[in-house]
């Protein structure tokens, strides 16, 4: 890489692996879009996300959406969107089905988690 675009593409690409955030310029797309800072919220479940191959809620966060809707450490899923399903819905309400002893109860809530800094590229 360094050999074909030079020493600042194999910086970036090292700071890419390294999990820093690749912004591409404001006139990235041409004049014809202007780019726009936004917040967007991180989608997250409130509990371990292999609790849905397990069924099983654990590692609950306090304090999470999850945990102020009423979910709760052990509560066993009986129903819940797929994984896939749940990372496309951007913090949407989801709808899980869960058995608490001998009761089933139904969650509905966001699975959002902390907001962050976000960028997209408008029309002009």
């Amino acid at each position: 890489m360094e050999a074909d675009l030079g020493e600042v593409a194999r910086d970036d690409f090292a700071a890419m692996e390294a999990g820093q955030w690749m912004i591409p310029a404001p006139d990235a797309f041409g004049s014809q879009f202007t780019r726009e800072q936004t917040q967007e919220h991180v989608t997250d479940l409130g509990f371990d996300l292999t609790s849905l191959e397990t069924r099983t809620v654990t590692g609950l966060v306090a304090g999470s959406t999850a945990d102020q809707a009423g979910i709760r450490e052990g509560d066993v899923i009986l129903e819940a969107p797929a994984g896939s399903e749940i990372a496309k819905s951007s913090g949407e309400e989801i709808t899980l089905m869960l058995q608490r002893a001998d009761a089933t109860l139904q969650v509905i809530y966001a699975p959002r988690g902390k907001t962050v800094p976000s960028y997209r590229w408008t029309p002009a």
